[in-house]
């Protein structure tokens, strides 16, 4: 079962979701929007063109979005994390999912890592890719909605 936004609310007042911060505007009929933060990590191959996954990334270089915003790129995978903390209780699975205006630009904000263990207590990554073309992204704008 998918909580409604009305049980949403009951929860985060019950202290059944905590979300940090919280804003009753960013509820939706069934979900909650979550921002972008502005810390990004940058996965570079390198010159050999290859991540290889039994070592740590080389080429990883980090920004800061300013108020310019942070363009990204076809063929890049960027590491972002929300503003939100996001804390569930046993109760709630919390699953991340893209919004639908971001995907209509063919922008992903997740690759695998949608889902939200019960009790889990922090900031989401967001595994972001741009499919076609360039896009300009802004710190604190919605990115993703949080369904539980």
């Amino acid at each position: 079962m998918i909580a409604t936004g009305k049980t949403i609310q009951k929860a985060v007042e019950d202290g059944q979701i905590e979300i940090d911060p919280f804003d009753p505007r960013q509820l939706n009929p069934a979900s909650y929007d979550v921002r972008l933060g502005q810390e990004v990590t940058v996965y570079d191959p390198g010159e050999t063109g290859i991540v290889d996954v039994k070592e740590e990334p080389k080429h990883c270089p980090r920004a800061v979005i300013g108020k310019e915003g942070f363009v990204v790129h076809p063929g890049v995978g960027y590491l972002m994390h929300t503003v939100e903390r996001v804390k569930t209780t046993g109760l709630f699975v919390a699953v991340l999912d893209g919004k639908s205006s971001l995907g209509r630009l063919f922008l992903s904000v997740h690759q695998t890592a949608g889902y939200g263990d019960p009790f889990f207590d922090g900031q989401y990554t967001l595994e972001v890719t741009a499919a076609h073309f360039s896009v300009r992204l802004y710190a604190g704008m919605r990115i993703a909605q949080m369904r539980f």
